[in-house]
């Protein structure tokens, strides 16, 4: 079917967006205002005094919004109006071209290549994707996102949606996901593996699920418009504590008797809850811009207070040339295609006129004296986590 136009969010943890629609304090541009692209539609807590949840819906395979008031998770996160919560959580963020899939010869190492990115993402446990276009515009047609005479999904739209749909467990992805050409090849991904990713016998506090009609939970097939059951892929269904949209996706707070294997009821939380109760890594977010601008100017959290470009021609980590240390809150690194974010900023020179490295509070070269001439993206992205994942730990760059 068509998708509605709205813009997919998705939460992510260790106190950033990230993953499905869920809830979550911090609003997640999970995907452009144009065409939504992914997931179910999940609950989010934008951090204002609203009650009760405001249902935008969608139809076909598109995410909507929700507005909801949640449970928990005040720590670690900043409103939509950029009001900071009771302790912030630091959060790291990537931006990285959605050209990068057009350099795979077929559709299953294309479908290979966004495994390898989210697993990467999750190892050092990033709360934000953010996929770019070096063109600097992505093409939503009736449709939906497509590319080229033969109809070929827009390679960002393409690499978003493979991200979505690992992050997202999978014991909900029949429920988030409707059958597309993009996902035919999903059986060659690789796991994620994350500890929201909970499998049948393991037994813990929080548990995503999603929101399923009375009909539905008992074996029906009448929808209703709202219900307080939700499937978290356990036998039979959970009651929670309010009723929301069938096939909105939640994060649920089951109680000393869930992490003892006694699941009764839920609570709506925020998805930052499990993060900032336990340091636990819960997913990633996915965002479509259009160009390096929107990356900047749409962030999530009202602004990344540290932003890092990657580009052989930077500043190696740790010379005497590199300014003085720089803490962060919301850090956000950004990688270029195979040209480079030289050849992106040309393309867009306009718009850059001050030159590239003007974008950025630090141009790295993480990899000095590379043995091949080019390095890819996603070889670049597992360096740059690597050699930076100290400082991320501490907050300090």
């Amino acid at each position: 079917g068509k998708s509605a136009k709205k813009r997919v969010r998705w939460e992510d943890s260790a106190g950033a967006v990230g993953g499905a629609e869920t809830v979550e304090e911090v609003p997640r541009k999970a995907e452009k205002t144009k065409k939504s692209i992914g997931a179910g539609p999940r609950v989010e807590d934008r951090g204002d005094d609203n009650e009760g949840a405001a249902a935008s819906g969608s139809d076909g395979d598109g995410c909507a919004e929700e507005e909801v008031e949640v449970s928990g998770g005040e720590a670690g996160r900043t409103t939509s109006k950029g009001k900071p919560g009771k302790a912030k959580m630091r959060t790291v963020s990537i931006a990285l071209p959605g050209e990068i899939v057009q350099n795979a010869q077929s559709h299953m190492l294309r479908t290979q290549l966004a495994g390898l990115v989210a697993r990467a993402v999750a190892i050092f446990k990033v709360q934000e994707i953010v996929i770019f276009s070096e063109t600097g515009s992505i093409r939503f047609d009736d449709d939906g996102p497509k590319q080229g005479k033969k109809g070929r999904t827009d390679p960002s739209v393409f690499l978003a949606r493979l991200l979505q749909y690992i992050e997202c467990p999978q014991y909900l992805r029949k429920h988030c996901f409707p059958v597309h050409d993009d996902l035919k090849l999903a059986g060659l991904l690789p796991p994620l593996d994350a500890p929201h990713h909970l499998r049948r016998y393991e037994h813990s506090r929080y548990r995503d699920g999603v929101v399923v009609s009375a009909r539905h939970a008992d074996g029906g097939t009448e929808e209703t418009t709202s219900s307080n059951l939700a499937y978290i892929g356990l036998d039979g269904a959970v009651t929670i504590d309010r009723k929301l949209r069938p096939g909105i996706r939640v994060t649920l707070d089951l109680g000393k008797e869930g992490a003892q294997g006694r699941v009764g009821r839920g609570t709506v939380v925020s998805r930052s809850t499990p993060v900032a109760s336990g340091d636990t890594y819960w997913g990633y977010n996915v965002r479509i811009a259009d160009s390096l601008d929107e990356v900047l100017s749409e962030c999530p959290y009202g602004q990344y207070d540290l932003v890092v470009g990657t580009s052989d021609r930077g500043t190696v980590l740790g010379e005497n040339n590199i300014r003085e240390p720089r803490t962060f809150s919301h850090l956000l690194i950004v990688f270029g295609g195979v040209p480079g974010l030289e050849e992106c900023h040309r393309k867009n020179g306009e718009k850059y006129g001050d030159g590239v490295k003007s974008l950025f509070d630090m141009y790295l070269n993480t990899c000095p004296g590379q043995g091949t001439r080019t390095i890819r993206t996603e070889e670049a992205m597992q360096i740059t986590l690597a050699v930076l994942r100290p400082h991320l730990s501490k907050g300090i760059i």
